[in-house]
């Protein structure tokens, strides 16, 4: 405000002038009170409606909760029924396992028994028969010496051919041994 003092008084057309800028100013400073008053209005408007549509979604999220929590733990139900599940085929097939390998381990050493009991008869038998030779009468031994070498031969033969199957069969069985690896042991 710049206002000048005249001798008598203040000159009237600055006071003029000062004046009617201030009314230009309250005019505007009014209209633009106007304006936020009318935007306050419509700004009050939209929170009523909001309020009044809070409670409408209140019991939506209410209900959404609950679902998420339902689903949560139907989740965690199916996971511990999946996983007793696993641990149940995973016991039941190391006892399988168990009962294979000692299946196996059986049959290994009632082979291995069979072989030793198969060796040593026939050993007696040879013994047995080279005593019965010695001891005979040399006339009957000289009759006799090519049927007793080709019953020696043959029951060779049939041992030879015996020893080879008992190794095929304890091959076999190692490899079965070999191809029917445990079942991991897993910790539960």
């Amino acid at each position: 405000m710049d206002l000048s003092k005249n001798m008598v008084g203040y000159s009237r057309s600055k006071v003029r002038k000062e004046l009617l800028s201030l009314e230009e100013k309250l005019k505007e400073t009014k209209m633009a009170l106007q304006e936020q008053k009318k935007s306050n209005q419509d700004l009050k408007r939209e929170l009523q409606y909001f309020k009044s549509r809070e409670t409408m979604f209140v019991p939506i999220f209410n209900q959404s909760a609950e679902l998420s929590e339902g689903v949560i733990a139907k989740g965690e139900a199916d996971a511990e029924a999946i996983l007793a599940a696993t641990r149940q085929e995973l016991l039941a097939k190391k006892a399988e396992q168990t009962f294979d390998d000692n299946e196996i381990k059986a049959k290994k050493q009632m082979i291995l028994e069979q072989e030793l009991l198969i060796k040593n008869d026939t050993k007696d038998r040879l013994v047995q028969w080279l005593e019965d030779l010695r001891t005979s009468d040399y006339r009957l031994f000289q009759s006799n010496v090519t049927t007793t070498t080709e019953v020696m031969n043959d029951l060779e033969q049939r041992l030879t051919s015996l020893t080879k199957n008992l190794e095929k069969e304890k091959s076999q069985v190692q490899m079965a041994e070999n191809e029917r690896v445990s079942v991991p042991e897993y910790f539960i």
